[in-house]
């Protein structure tokens, strides 16, 4: 089993975003966005509900009882999040499918798969990609693997290091600007 990796060529993540606009999913993208902006897992975005993003400025997420923070929307997840979301009840889940259920994380999964298939990307870049395509570019821009760790519960900073995928030269050549997605 081939082990999943950080997304770390911007291309890709625009090529990504093109295919997901090519084929008309803004439901997808809009996940896509959200994982690889804030690094929340797909179960929890799943789980998002309209109310959730709607007139918002950013996304909530509530870390423990002490810690809360606010990742901002982008302009295109605003944009985005003003298609999905117009019409629909605050209390609707946001992300449904054509059925008016909610989507699953399978279907989530072989969608995407499909997309990197198409793309003629590895077979190490899935849905698990997102969260590390995150923490990889959280790193690069704020070099705080301290938040990293805690914010992924990991055991330590070489836990983090390692799901982050960063090697020797490249940890030692990352100090760079950072990127926005």
């Amino acid at each position: 089993m081939n082990k999943c990796t950080p997304i770390k060529d911007t291309n890709i993540i625009d090529l990504i975003k093109e295919s997901y606009r090519k084929k008309n999913n803004e439901r997808d993208l809009l996940l896509f966005l959200l994982s690889i902006n804030t690094g929340l897992r797909i179960t929890e975005l799943l789980h998002l509900s309209v109310k959730d993003v709607k007139n918002k400025k950013g996304l909530i997420i509530v870390q423990d009882d002490l810690y809360n923070r606010l990742i901002p929307f982008n302009k295109e997840m605003k944009e985005l999040i003003n298609k999905i979301t117009k019409g629909k009840n605050l209390n609707s889940p946001l992300f449904l499918t054509k059925n008016n259920k909610p989507i699953d994380r399978t279907t989530v999964f072989l969608l995407f798969k499909n997309i990197c298939k198409d793309l003629g990307l590895s077979e190490d870049i899935s849905i698990k990609s997102w969260r590390k395509t995150f923490a990889y570019f959280h790193y690069k821009k704020y070099r705080d693997l301290s938040f990293l760790s805690w914010f992924f519960n990991h055991n330590s900073i070489e836990q983090t290091i390692d799901y982050i995928g960063l090697d020797d030269l490249n940890f030692a050549t990352m100090y760079q600007e950072g990127i926005s997605l």
